[in-house]
C-alpha cells in the first residue's frame, strides 16, 4: 500500500526526517529513506519514507511495509500527515 504526498512548499525531506529524531526512537533514516514504526488503533505498522530533492515541488512516498493487525488505511494517511507536517505553512 502506497501513498503519495504532497507537503507545501518549501519543505526539506532530509531535515524533516532528522527532525523526527527528537519525536521518536521507532525510526531510522539512512540512504534517503525514512523507516517508522508507528501504532494506528491497535495495528502496528512499519512505514518507509522516500522524499525528492526539489523543495519547491515536494513529493513524498510512503510505503507500508510490514503490520501487525488492521488499521484503518485514512487513519494511517492522517497520522503521517501530523507526523511529516506535511500540512503545514
Amino acid at each position: 500500500m502506497k501513498y503519495l504526498l504532497r507537503p507545501n512548499p518549501p519543505y526539506d525531506f532530509a531535515l524533516t526526517a532528522d527532525a523526527t529524531r527528537y519525536y521518536s526512537v521507532l525510526h531510522q533514516f539512512r540512504d534517503g529513506r525514512l523507516w517508522h514504526a508507528l501504532r494506528v488503533g491497535e495495528a502496528r505498522v512499519l512505514v518507509v519514507v522516500t522524499g525528492g530533492r526539489d523543495p519547491d515541488a515536494p513529493v513524498l512516498e510512503t510505503e507500508v511495509v510490514a503490520a501487525q493487525g488492521d488499521f484503518d488505511e485514512k487513519q494511517l494517511e492522517v497520522k503521517l500527515r501530523r507526523w511529516l507536517d506535511v500540512d503545514a505553512h
